[in-house]
């Protein structure tokens, strides 16, 4: 389970830490949120091979935006990014689920 809050200053990202497989409880101290960037995160759920590929792509991504454009990403297109990763594998798709949240100049 994973949860996105907008409040007026920010975003509150929240996740259970257990690792299951249908009722089986495979660990209790899962790391659930990651983060992109110093103003960016996601949670995740489903697959975790697949999850953390996501990851690792929105962190190259968002890495090489600071240094091209000598400025953080914005929330919305790291959103389209992961959006756009998911679509473009539909034919293979990735057991994940992911809920990117952050704050930039747009809020």
């Amino acid at each position: 389970t994973t949860v996105g809050i907008k409040a007026k200053d920010g975003v509150v990202l929240c996740a259970d830490m257990r690792a299951s497989a249908g009722y089986f409880i495979a660990n209790n101290n899962t790391m659930k949120i990651q983060k992109i960037d110093l103003h960016a995160g996601l949670t995740l759920a489903g697959g975790v091979a697949d999850a953390q590929n996501i990851v690792d792509i929105l962190r190259y991504h968002s890495n090489l935006h600071r240094v091209e454009k000598q400025g953080p990403i914005s929330i919305h297109s790291l959103a389209r990014l992961c959006s756009l990763i998911f679509h473009q594998n539909r034919g293979y798709p990735f057991m994940a689920d992911i809920l990117v949240g952050g704050y930039d100049a747009n809020g």
